[in-house]
């Protein structure tokens, strides 16, 4: 993928914010030494997790330069490491794990959660929330518009770089390892200034494996205004003269001999 852009990402803060404060606030571990958080993008989740746990250690893990020298330059004392979630390992294993909206980046969870599983100390958590939000009409129209015709040659495979499971796949992948599982899924409306700012936001989310297959950006602003065509009456103004963005989250919180 192409670099990310943790400015535009933080522009957006509220729309992963409530989320995270969610998934930490719910994890049983009371006083973890050691907490990373994987897919921790500029630190904004690692962020909420250091308020709730303030004496832990931390290790934000990352893919993205950009956004873990964002980090880096904010919390000096956290330890930083550019790595992708599936290659991550470390000599000692944590307390609890996190990750906020970066599983969906990544296939095969059946190899993948035990992996991570190997990683969590003996008391310990795993935890991760992520979009559960194909059925919404911006995600449909992001998909239907990247299997049209006009764009099907160059993006028209891009759907399957994102992996969205249903809840019953955890229970039966993370079921038989772990004391504990608990598996919800949350719905959140999120009012926004206008579709054009919804659409500006799906730029650094959804839209991100079908913009790296298109070559420059005057193709990408026509692919956002097909997008934009094919959603547009799905989002009306409110009274407010806002939008609602109604977005589902699945999580997960998997104990170890707790």
């Amino acid at each position: 993928m192409k670099p990310w852009n943790p400015e535009k990402y933080l522009a957006y803060a509220e729309l992963h914010s409530q989320a995270i404060v969610d998934l930490v606030r719910r994890v049983g571990i009371e006083t973890p030494r050691a907490v990373v958080d994987l897919g921790c993008g500029p630190g904004n989740s690692t962020e909420f997790a250091a308020t709730r746990w303030p004496d832990a250690e931390f290790t934000g893990v990352d893919l993205s330069k950009e956004m873990l020298e964002k980090g880096q330059a904010k919390h000096p004392n956290w330890h930083w490491v550019l790595a992708g979630i599936d290659e991550f390992h470390s000599a000692e294993p944590f307390d609890v794990m996190i990750s906020c909206a970066a599983l969906q980046w990544l296939h095969h969870h059946e190899r993948l959660l035990p992996q991570l599983w190997g990683l969590v100390r003996e008391g310990g958590a795993l935890a991760a929330q992520m979009p559960a939000n194909q059925e919404s009409p911006l995600h449909r129209a992001v998909f239907r518009t990247a299997e049209s015709e006009r764009w099907s040659t160059l993006t028209g495979q891009s759907r399957a770089e994102l992996n969205f499971q249903p809840p019953a796949e955890y229970f039966s992948i993370l079921g038989p390892l772990a004391s504990r599982l608990d598996v919800w899924e949350t719905i959140y409306y999120h009012e926004m200034a206008s579709l054009d700012d919804l659409l500006d936001w799906a730029k650094t989310t959804v839209m991100r494996p079908f913009f790296d297959k298109i070559p420059d950006a005057a193709k990408q602003a026509d692919f956002v205004a097909d997008v934009r065509s094919a959603c547009v009456d799905a989002y009306p103004a409110t009274n407010r003269g806002t939008i609602l963005y109604v977005q589902k989250r699945l999580f997960f919180i998997a104990y170890k001999n707790t």
